[in-house]
């Protein structure tokens, strides 16, 4: 009833009220004279003074307080831990050891057994090339061995020949030099003519020539005889090379590996140095993918630290697969601020093709001091919020990684402002702000020991 009174009260002091009131004395005045206009005079002083005094003691309204909402969030208890991040990259797989198999003669293509895609085994023929050519001329050049050999035993036997015939030639100078001393003997004498005495000398020195003409023979023996064997010796080569080509008609995988490519078909004509296959390492397989800046440091703290010559690491392709980060890049591309990593596939790599994008998990060192988040924990690129006393306050962290627990993949964070058994939000609130007033809606869940145990578990 009270409160009907106080409406009707409000009503009749509106603006609108009022102005009815004054519009219907207006027109009641009109309709009068003079007397009626100093009436009007007075009514409307009237009426004022009356309005005055209703807006004096008009009781005033009272102030309703609105009561401060609180968001209903859950929370998780900080506790700082040793745990180990892994860093999830995306990187290419490639071999060092590729090689372009090439024809090493002109032939025509004869038959091709290797396949795009096909595993091969060390000494596999892939490609065989029309080999009749070179037959041929491995026959010339064994020809031409056989012929050499001949000419050396020639030569060793017309050696002792010559060795013979000086000996003979020395006897033969020697009887004639005594036939000449006779011969003078008797010209002093007057016992032989002189016609006779110039037959005996010339004879002598014909002897002489002779025996010279042996010991030159006898004496470039050697000469003759290494120049023999020389040409053997090239012959052999040259068969040698024709044998080589015969078996390089025959192209074979030079190692354990993967067919990449096949560039020639059956009746096909190469040339020497022409590419026929392209054959790689599987054992050799590497993943190259880039290491970002912000672990660069940890990652070559560790591999420079002499506590480890690699980094583990797995491949996450059906099945996963074992890796290792070795080493890192000696070069890195302009326009990235990264450094490129090595990982080198430890098993299952005939799973694997050249070129092929894969996802890889980096597990780096343990970390000290780290807390385990979930993802909706963080708000932007670096703040958590904690709820203390029943409203939020903003903290900026570090991201040290990422690490896989029970529950799930979470974020690894770290920051001075945060201390053990603090509470964590772990809602997404779009109005997250410090000082926002929360309310705990579940009991706070311990992530940070579950993914320390779970780490030291694989450790």
């Amino acid at each position: 009833m009270r409160m009907k009174e106080e409406n009707d009260k409000r009503n009749w002091l509106s603006p609108t009220a009022i102005w009815r009131r004054i519009k219907s004395i207006a027109q009641a005045r009109a309709q009068l004279g003079w007397t009626g206009t100093r009436v009007f005079l007075l009514l409307v002083v009237a009426t004022v003074a009356v309005i005055a005094l209703l807006v004096a003691m008009a009781p005033e309204p009272e102030l309703v307080a609105q009561e401060e909402t609180a968001w209903e969030v859950n929370t998780m208890v900080a506790e700082p831990a040793a745990i180990a991040p892994e860093l999830r990259l995306v990187g290419r797989v490639e071999t060092p050891r590729v090689s372009s198999l090439a024809s090493a003669l002109a032939a025509e293509v004869r038959e091709v057994s290797a396949v795009e895609g096909q595993h091969v085994e060390r000494g596999d023929v892939l490609v065989v090339l029309d080999d009749r050519d070179a037959r041929l001329m491995a026959e010339q050049r064994r020809a031409d061995v056989e012929e050499a050999r001949a000419n050396l035993a020639s030569l060793q036997l017309a050696g002792k020949d010559d060795q013979a015939t000086l000996e003979h030639q020395r006897k033969l100078v020697e009887l004639t030099l005594k036939d000449l001393k006779r011969h003078k003997e008797l010209r002093q004498n007057s016992a032989v003519s002189e016609t006779l005495f110039d037959t005996i000398e010339r004879q002598a020195h014909q002897q002489a020539i002779a025996l010279r003409q042996a010991e030159g023979a006898v004496e470039d023996f050697a000469n003759r005889l290494a120049m023999s064997e020389a040409r053997l010796r090239r012959s052999q080569a040259l068969l040698a090379e024709a044998e080589l080509a015969v078996q390089r008609t025959r192209i074979r995988s030079p190692y354990h590996g993967r067919v990449a490519r096949v560039v020639v078909a059956p009746g096909e004509r190469v040339g020497p140095g022409e590419v026929v296959v392209d054959v790689y390492d599987t054992a050799a397989l590497e993943v190259r993918a880039q290491i970002p800046g912000r672990a660069l440091a940890t990652v070559r703290n560790a591999l420079g630290a002499g506590t480890a010559t690699s980094l583990p690491a797995k491949l996450l392709t059906q099945p996963i697969l074992d890796a290792s980060l070795n080493r890192l890049s000696g070069q890195v591309d302009s326009g990235t601020a990264g450094v490129d990593g090595l990982f080198r596939v430890q098993g299952g790599a005939t799973l694997l093709e050249v070129g092929r994008v894969v996802e890889l998990e980096l597990h780096l060192p343990a970390v000290d001091s780290v807390i385990a988040a979930p993802e909706q924990a963080i708000f932007g690129e670096d703040r958590v919020y904690l709820v203390e006393e029943g409203r939020l306050r903003g903290v900026t962290v570090e991201r040290v990684g990422r690490a896989d627990g029970e529950q799930g993949e979470r974020v690894l964070i770290r920051s001075a402002d945060i201390h053990a058994g603090a509470q964590i939000l772990t809602t997404q609130l779009g109005n997250a702000m410090t000082g926002l007033r929360v309310a705990t809606e579940d009991p706070p869940e311990d992530a940070s020991s579950e993914v320390s145990n779970a780490a030291v578990a694989a450790r």
